[in-house]
């Protein structure tokens, strides 16, 4: 098997901003709310990277946006020998295309010294794109196969974290919720000779939802308490169909039942 990837790598552009700036008119310190950075890669094999970054700052908040995004191509090439009953032959071409977007928020409050609150969600959208055409030859016949499958994901993942602090590392109170829902989709089609022979549909829907909460109290002989409280829960639901065509009629038959599938929770 021989994969062809070469990769030189370079910054296009990239800046950034600094949150303390010196006004020059005035010679007073100002404190500048923003600050970023965007940075965007690209070798010869026509990949891509990029990211860029956003922050906001206020006495007692922030607000901070990324996103990221990657664009690859990658080839493989391959060929394959047997021999058994009848010899054959085989030569494969893959073509995958990578392409993936993640879009993160963050918000940070502090609405007294003794309250800290965190809220984060992050959406990922990661989709992988195969083509594989195949040469298969035998000592009596020579056919051309195409399969493609087109791998596509959603997630959406939350969490949220809050903090009551009566007496900084003596007595504090805190509480962690974490989300994440994810569906999971994967076609794919089947040619024989550009005749399409079969298709299959696969669906995921994985989910889990975490609650935690914690207390810390220290006594005043140094003894110290800490105990905490978890609930966890996590299903998932897969379903799959598989369709192919009559050998002497024009009809599409399901091999599997509509809802083969499976449905998991704990």
């Amino acid at each position: 098997m021989k994969k062809r990837i070469t990769q030189i790598l370079f910054s296009l552009l990239t800046f950034c901003t600094n949150a303390d700036i010196y006004a020059q008119e005035n010679e007073k310190k100002t404190k500048n709310p923003w600050s970023g950075s965007v940075s965007l890669n690209y070798d010869f094999t026509n990949n891509f990277t990029g990211n860029v970054n956003l922050g906001y700052t206020q006495k007692n908040w922030d607000l901070f946006l990324d996103y990221s995004g990657h664009s690859d191509r990658i080839e493989i090439s391959s060929e394959l020998f047997r021999s058994f009953s009848a010899e054959t032959s085989q030569l494969l071409e893959t073509e995958q295309h990578h392409l993936s977007h993640s879009v993160a928020i963050q918000l940070d409050m502090r609405p007294s010294s003794r309250n800290l609150f965190l809220w984060n969600l992050k959406l990922q959208f990661p989709k992988i794109t195969t083509n594989r055409d195949i040469n298969n030859r035998t000592q009596t016949k020579e056919y051309d196969l195409h399969h493609r499958i087109a791998f596509s994901r959603k997630t959406i993942e939350g969490s949220l974290f809050y903090k009551h602090i009566y007496e900084t590392n003596k007595h504090e109170l805190s509480l962690n919720g974490i989300f994440s829902h994810t569906k999971d989709a994967r076609p794919s089609t089947y040619q024989i000779d550009d005749l399409l022979t079969y298709t299959t549909t696969g669906n995921e829907k994985p989910e889990f939802v975490r609650l935690q909460i914690d207390y810390l109290y220290t006594f005043e002989n140094q003894g110290q308490l800490e105990t905490g409280i978890q609930f966890f829960s996590r299903w998932n639901k897969t379903r799959y169909n598989l369709h192919d065509t009559e050998e002497t009629l024009d009809n599409w038959l399901s091999n599997l039942p509509p809802n083969d599938g499976l449905n998991h929770r704990e």
